[in-house]
């Protein structure tokens, strides 16, 4: 009886470990992906200045622009 219930208290705290290292690992995937959302947000904020930038230029160095 005593082992049974050694066996059950275990497993107990074993779930309770993998649980809690289950939560931190999707805790990780969530930040991650919140991480990627915000870096191709940053980067398509910098493409589409980029761009701008770029037109704007090559408005300026062409001679039709200079009129």
């Amino acid at each position: 009886m005593d082992h049974l219930f050694f066996k059950v208290f275990a497993l107990f705290l074993l779930s309770l470990y993998l649980n809690q290292r289950l939560g931190t690992l999707l805790a990780l995937v969530r930040y991650q992906a919140s991480l990627e959302r915000m870096f191709s947000f940053v980067n398509y904020g910098l493409s589409l200045h980029w761009y701008h930038y770029q037109q704007t230029r090559m408005e300026h160095n062409s001679p039709e622009g200079l009129t």
